[in-house]
């Protein structure tokens, strides 16, 4: 994790901080996960004190995952005390998805170009997996199998920079697909999505996988951003405790 340093900074700080970082990554993935899954829906606060007795452990760790948390776009900082669960805003989904469109597309030809059997065939057991559970109405299941087929498609770029570029913008996005794109028929939609990804790929047909990709990510913007306006709420007074489950790009 990066951390600034100020005039009169310790690198005592540091290492303390440094200590924590298995306990951060674990509190901030034990979070992201509740965000992703409505357990901690959009607007609700998140005090250090609570959030600490609720992971059984100290303010340092949260602190710092909360941070990052607030990088990734999934909470914001509030200007009295503590944070809260974003609210998603018609804005953002459109800039990140229009930012996704180019790195996903310029991703999945990265992988191509490196792809071998054991990609391939991870692929397609990611794809067979995903129908499988679909069928028997595993949705959280479905969900993960859906997700995981890119972190299979970024692992294969061998492009760490790339990967952490697509990263939070990704986070972002599989929050939005997890509210507006659960039912069975958008996870269908997602999974047909994937078979034809392989398909260009076992193609080799870099042109028409980067125009694929890029088109999918744009229509599935429009499809969002549909599903997010017919759910907007916009109130007088937009504080944590009132908001809808999300807002425009613009306050009222």
């Amino acid at each position: 994790m990066t951390q600034k340093l100020e005039h009169g900074d310790s690198f005592h700080e540091i290492r303390i901080v440094s200590e924590y970082m298995p306990k951060v990554d674990s509190v901030f993935d034990t979070l992201k996960n509740a965000i992703r899954t409505g357990s901690l829906n959009p607007g609700q606060r998140l005090i250090e004190e609570e959030v600490s007795e609720m992971v059984k452990t100290s303010r340092i760790p949260v602190r710092e995952a909360l941070k990052k948390l607030e990088e990734y776009g999934l909470v914001e900082k509030l200007p009295v005390r503590g944070y809260a669960v974003r609210n998603i805003k018609v804005k953002d989904i459109e800039e990140v998805c229009d930012i996704l469109s180019v790195l996903e597309s310029h991703a999945a030809c990265a992988a191509m170009e490196r792809s071998g059997d054991e990609f391939m065939t991870s692929l397609e057991k990611n794809i067979a997996d995903s129908f499988r559970s679909l069928r028997k109405g595993n949705v959280e299941m479905t969900l993960e199998l859906i997700e995981g087929f890119h972190g299979i498609l970024y692992g294969a770029t061998g492009n760490k920079t790339l990967q952490k570029m697509i990263g939070m913008p990704m986070e972002y996005i599989t929050w939005c697909r997890r509210m507006f794109c659960a039912s069975k028929e958008s996870m269908l939609v997602s999974l047909e999505y994937h078979r034809k990804i392989l398909e260009l790929i076992n193609r080799r047909d870099k042109k028409a996988l980067r125009r694929f990709v890029r088109m999918n990510v744009l229509k599935e913007k429009r499809f969002m951003l549909a599903k997010a306006r017919s759910r907007c709420t916009v109130q007088a007074d937009p504080s944590p405790a009132t908001v809808g489950p999300c807002l425009p790009g613009k306050d009222p």
